[in-house]
């Protein structure tokens, strides 16, 4: 296996796994969840108060200097939950309250994991596009761009790769789309989606 890992609550894993994900050489290796090893060498380390506790990403093996950060976030419970008392004839001990993720730190997490793994990306549009793709062969695949706006869109879509061909499987034949080295744009309709299929270098 090679390429960048992803490890969601690390702190939860057993220790002969976390040493597996330690031991990992095939790519970088990120880590998201709870508490983490504060001894570990790192090549960067996002941290946020979140509430009650840490919510921290992490990664280490080849990943570029981005820097460390610690996004603040003061939102915390109005009550404290340790001294509530149950009322008459509850079923549940305790009200479910939680923080919110503080918005800039979810922001850079995918900004870092859009980064290692040369994901297409939606550019030079304002709009609120998304972009899911599936790899059907090696040098193959499909993009489905999602428009979540009430009217048309024009977004640039970057595949990060140079296009060969580019083909619309949601437009009638022969619709023209505007090809850039490794970018297209594309006219998607209001709370619509379009699929794409491209052959790339």
């Amino acid at each position: 296996m090679s390429g960048p890992l992803l490890v969601t609550n690390p702190d939860l894993l057993p220790q002969a796994e976390l040493d597996k994900v330690k031991a990992y050489k095939g790519g970088p290796v990120l880590l998201l969840g709870g508490e983490i090893d504060s001894g570990r060498q790192n090549s960067f380390e996002i941290t946020m108060e979140n509430g009650w506790g840490k919510t921290v990403f992490a990664g280490w093996g080849g990943i570029p200097e981005y820097g460390c950060r610690t996004f603040s976030n003061d939102n915390k419970p109005e009550v404290n939950v340790e001294t509530l008392r149950d009322p008459v004839g509850a079923v549940w001990t305790h009200p479910l309250i939680f923080s919110d993720i503080e918005e800039g730190f979810v922001r850079r997490c995918v900004e870092i994991m859009t980064d290692l793994t040369e994901y297409p990306t939606v550019s030079d549009s304002r709009s609120a596009c998304n972009v899911t793709s599936v790899y059907t062969g090696p040098d193959t695949m499909k993009i489905l761009v999602e428009n979540q706006e009430y009217f048309y869109v024009l977004p640039w879509v970057d595949i990060r790769r140079e296009i060969v061909e580019i083909k619309a499987l949601t437009k009638p034949p022969g619709y023209p789309i505007r090809v850039e080295g490794s970018r297209f744009k594309l006219r998607v309709p209001g709370r619509g989606m379009d699929v794409v299929e491209i052959k790339f270098k």
